[in-house]
C-alpha cells in the first residue's frame, strides 16, 4: 500500500507501472474507492469481474484523463459535449458511443473524468481509459477509504493506493443524455434542461 499524502510520486510511478503490466489496482477517486486496470485489455477486464464477483452482464465504467482522451475513445454528439464540459471533471458518468474497443466491446460505455487529479494523471500517463468500478464485492458497500476495503479485495489486487477519505463519499451519478435518463443517482445532482 502506498500513501498519496506521504509519497505522491511513488504512488503514480507504481500505479502506472502496475497498469502497463496488465495489473489490477485499488485507487482513490472523488466518489468512492475504485478498482481497475487497462480498460482495453480483455484479461484485465475479466479479472476485475472475477475479483468483484460481478455479473458479466452488468457493465463497468471507465475513466479518462480529460476531454482530449474522451474524444479519442468516444463519439459524443454536440449536445453531449456541451453537457460533458458543463459537468466534468465531477461525480458523473455519461453513457457515450464508443469509438474504440474497450471492456467487452460494448457499443455504449459510461465514461468519467473524476474530480481527482491522481486519477486523471494515472489515465494520462497510461495513455488509455482505466476501468473504474467500486472496490467492493458486488452487492456490498462501496468503500470511501482504504479502511473499508474488504480483505478479499485486498488480497486479490496488485497495488493499493491510499488517498484518504473520498471527497464525495458516494458513487457517481450515471447519465444517459440521449435518452434523458438518470441510470443511477449518486453524488452529482443532474437535470435535463434542454429539448
Amino acid at each position: 500500500m502506498i500513501s498519496l499524502r506521504e509519497d505522491w510520486d511513488l504512488a503514480l510511478e507504481k500505479g502506472v507501472e502496475t497498469l502497463k503490466k496488465g495489473g489490477v489496482m485499488v485507487y482513490p477517486t472523488d466518489t468512492v474507492y475504485g478498482i481497475g486496470g487497462d480498460a482495453t485489455n480483455i484479461e484485465v477486464v475479466k479479472r476485475v469481474y472475477r475479483i468483484k464477483k460481478r455479473d458479466p452482464a452488468k457493465p463497468l465504467l471507465v475513466m479518462v484523463s480529460g476531454l482530449k482522451m474522451l474524444l479519442d475513445y468516444f463519439e459524443p454528439t454536440g449536445r453531449e459535449i456541451l453537457e460533458i464540459q458543463r459537468k466534468l471533471p465531477g461525480p458523473y458518468a455519461f453513457i457515450l458511443k464508443a469509438r474504440k474497443r474497450m471492456l467487452f466491446g460494448e457499443e455504449e460505455i459510461g465514461v468519467r473524468v473524476p474530480d481527482h487529479f491522481f486519477c486523471r494523471k494515472l489515465s494520462e500517463e497510461l495513455g488509455k481509459p482505466i476501468i473504474t468500478t467500486s472496490a467492493n464485492i458486488s452487492g456490498n458497500k462501496a468503500p470511501i477509504s482504504v479502511d473499508e476495503l474488504e480483505e478479499e479485495i485486498k488480497k486479490n489486487v496488485d497495488l493499493i493506493i491510499d488517498g484518504g477519505k473520498a471527497k464525495y463519499s458516494h458513487s457517481s451519478t450515471v447519465v444517459n443524455i440521449r435518452e434523458k435518463k438518470i441510470i443511477r443517482q449518486g453524488a452529482g445532482e443532474y437535470s435535463f434542461n434542454y429539448d
